[in-house]
């Protein structure tokens, strides 16, 4: 998979890797950047950072795809996603540069930021401009380091996941998304190890906070797929298991997904289809099936 398709929400990643917990992401992450520290090392610049541009088949084992766009020497990369890319390099053309290690920094905080929220973007969020780009550009980051709740901040369990980060993760991400502090992809990746260490060695003082998404009672699995019923307009914004049946001819992925009017990718969690999870929890609209009696069998259990 990649990690655009396994941060699909929250019923794609237990879908995919129904054992995860809060220590598999961070892990991915910490596998993600010591690569991309690696390559910074001989001054080859990625470009075009991405979700779905690294494959995972467990939190040890990740991969770097699309490498043949990478920047060496005085060939640029030729490409880029806008979400990832440094405000001052939209809407020019990318193979006309020659990228630098502060534009790398600023894609490599949001990748960061992107795999520890299970694929949420920072600046992604309710109610706010009419797209992402304004949100970008006016540094409209939703998140506070006070402790105070914010309506803005995307339904989904993403406050709470937030809110059980460690300080020193949380004021890096403040600084850099409603600052524009540019850190080093090194620091990051410091950071990163930090947070993985207090995991592994059990220093946290929270139980939630070893938890996939913390204080979230329910894991959300995916509803038993009926092929013979037609797609919802729901259905069709947001991958669900329906889109994996070869005889149907709708597409896996739109080529463009709105939220508030804003084009977004689909490695970005779709709003209402968050909602309407947060409904049938509450009771709303139906019992969601818990995952407890769920086989094992994740693909976790394929590395050694």
């Amino acid at each position: 998979y990649t990690l655009g398709a396994v941060f699909d929400g929250q019923d794609a990643i237990y879908e995919r890797f129904p054992e995860w917990d809060r220590r598999s992401v961070v892990e991915t992450a910490c596998k993600v950047f010591e690569k991309i520290v690696y390559l910074h090392l001989f001054g080859i610049m990625i470009g075009d950072i991405q979700l779905k541009n690294i494959m995972i088949l467990c939190p040890s084992k990740v991969y770097l795809i699309d490498m043949d766009s990478v920047q060496i020497e005085d060939l640029p990369c030729p490409v880029g996603t806008e979400e990832f890319t440094p405000p001052e390099l939209w809407d020019r053309s990318f193979q006309s540069f020659l990228r630098n290690s502060i534009h790398e920094d600023y894609s490599c905080g949001i990748l960061a930021f992107a795999i520890l929220l299970c694929g949420q973007h920072p600046y992604n969020q309710r109610q706010g401009h009419e797209t992402l780009r304004e949100e970008i550009a006016t540094k409209s980051f939703p998140y506070s380091t006070d402790g105070k709740e914010n309506d803005q901040v995307p339904v989904g369990g993403f406050d709470r996941i937030w809110q059980a980060l460690p300080v020193q993760l949380r004021n890096m991400f403040y600084s850099a998304f409603n600052g524009g502090r540019r850190y080093e992809t090194i620091e990051w990746y410091a950071a990163l190890v930090s947070y993985n260490n207090e995991l592994s060695l059990k220093k946290l003082p929270d139980p939630e906070s070893y938890m996939l998404f913390p204080y979230n009672p329910h894991k959300v699995k995916a509803e038993e797929v009926n092929y013979s019923r037609k797609r919802t307009i729901r259905d069709s914004i947001i991958h669900v298991p329906e889109a994996d049946d070869p005889t149907s001819s709708t597409r896996k992925y739109p080529d463009k997904v709105m939220y508030n009017g804003r084009p977004i990718g689909v490695a970005f969690v779709n709003q209402d289809k968050l909602a309407e999870i947060e409904l049938k929890r509450a009771g709303v609209i139906g019992p969601v099936e818990n995952t407890a009696n769920k086989p094992a069998g994740s693909q976790d259990a394929k590395c050694g």
